[in-house]
């Protein structure tokens, strides 16, 4: 028996860009609800980067993303070597990545974080010259914990 945390039975993995050249145009990842979680781990993950990514964060009204905001953020950035930063908290224009190759980066969102009405999330990215990434969100604190974590997109 496991003593960590199971992200299958105790979270719920979404998908918020698929591995992706960001620099295609910028990247609107895909909305997912926080209405049946308390937290949302969103981890960037980037390989060569030749031109900096702005990373923003929207609450949206709705699955289709008809009305969003823009929201400050806490996030923590992982070298190359495995070494964790600070927290870091941005206001609503985000960061940028930089142009270091092979980093991650985890932004933690707490549910109290967003204005009522605006369960759903997602992140975007900027168009870089070529910034290779992705971007997985692992949800946690499921108010109504089963074996099958609700949905979330």
């Amino acid at each position: 028996m496991s003593r960590g945390f199971t992200i299958a039975e105790m979270g719920k993995p979404v998908i918020g860009v698929a591995p992706v050249n960001v620099g295609s145009g910028g990247q609107t990842g895909n909305t997912f609800s926080m209405e049946n979680y308390t937290h949302a781990s969103i981890i960037i993950a980037s390989g060569v980067i030749t031109n900096e990514t702005t990373v923003t964060v929207q609450e949206c009204s709705n699955a289709g993303a008809s009305a969003t905001n823009a929201i400050g953020f806490s996030y923590y950035a992982i070298d190359g070597n495995g070494v964790t930063g600070a927290r870091t908290t941005v206001d609503a224009s985000g960061f940028a990545t930089g142009t270091t190759d092979n980093r991650v980066w985890v932004i933690e969102l707490d549910a109290t974080q967003l204005t009522d009405g605006y369960p759903w999330v997602r992140v975007m990215l900027s168009a870089a010259a070529t910034h290779a990434g992705a971007v997985l969100v692992v949800l946690s604190g499921a108010r109504y914990a089963q074996a099958n974590p609700p949905a979330a997109i």
